[in-house]
């Protein structure tokens, strides 16, 4: 692993020696045409319709109790992975990170 990392460090200065040479990349002219933000938001708004809709069909499929039951079991585990899986992965991750980056800073 360790002859990966200083391969890709390697690679990365070489780039960015490369674009400093050559001058960063422009980003004039990149743009979309106005009309594609209303698209987008258009697909946003059918497709979450379209999901609210086959719900709320299957729940009148399923009954009154089941219904709840489910809309329970969902926000509880909405709530558990907002509140504290997704915490605990940020912190693992950025831990991870910063071992990586700082044992990356020891050897250079």
């Amino acid at each position: 692993m360790r002859n990966w990392l200083e391969r890709e460090y390697k690679n990365s200065l070489e780039l960015e020696k490369h674009l400093v040479q050559k001058g960063y990349p422009s980003m004039e002219g990149l743009r979309l045409p106005y009309w594609v933000k209303y698209v987008a938001w258009f697909l946003v708004f059918a497709i979450w319709f379209l999901c609210a809709f086959f719900i709320m069909l299957y729940s009148m499929e399923w009954g009154k109790n089941k219904s709840e039951e489910w809309v329970t079991t969902f926000l509880l585990s909405f709530c558990e992975s907002v509140f504290c899986l997704d915490p605990v992965k940020v912190y693992t991750s950025s831990l991870f990170s910063l071992k990586i980056f700082f044992h990356l800073s020891t050897i250079y």
